[in-house]
């Protein structure tokens, strides 16, 4: 991928040339998987797909607004970026991450199952799904990425930090 790169992709070809490491983790997420991730038909699909991991795109992404639903009521996606500023445990397992998401949620008043959120929307802000979706959009400036958990491996605990916080001050 690196020759193709050198010839075709000037910026992919320096991410890999200056943390060829960091390229080559963000390239497997999903990859050990039972279905592994599918979503690079050709060379050319890579880095608009990953450009969200480099601090310099994420700027670029960030300047340029990100897609947060406008339905999301302001102070509630406050309340759940400091809540995942504080109480995401960032350096754990997927599933102790998950739980986690789903509790902060659910203090907030999210419905931890779209089973329970469909039977009574009325008792719910919404789903889990939407505060996931509003982590993904404040990590990723994307309201679809490859998996969450992982993205937030690779980035780091500073950087995920730095990112909300940064989301925070749109509001």
């Amino acid at each position: 991928m690196s020759s193709w790169a050198k010839k075709h992709d000037e910026k992919l070809a320096k991410k890999i040339e200056e943390n060829p490491g960091y390229v080559k983790a963000i390239l497997n997420i999903e990859k050990d998987r039972k279905n592994p991730r599918k979503d690079y038909a050709k060379y050319s699909d890579i880095y608009p797909l990953i450009r969200f991991f480099f601090k310099d795109e994420y700027q670029s992404i960030f300047d340029n607004g990100l897609p947060l639903r406008e339905d999301f009521k302001k102070e509630v996606v406050l309340k759940l970026l400091d809540a995942f500023t504080t109480k995401m445990p960032l350096d754990s397992d997927e599933a102790t991450w998950w739980n986690s998401v789903k509790e902060i949620g659910a203090e907030l008043g999210f419905a931890i199952s779209n089973k329970d959120y469909k039977a009574n929307p009325e008792n719910y802000i919404g789903p889990v799904a939407d505060c996931a979706e509003i982590l993904r959009v404040s990590l990723t400036g994307s309201i679809q990425s490859p998996n969450l958990h992982e993205i937030i491996s690779i980035l780091g605990k500073d950087e995920v930090l730095s990112r909300l916080n940064k989301v925070k001050t749109l509001f």
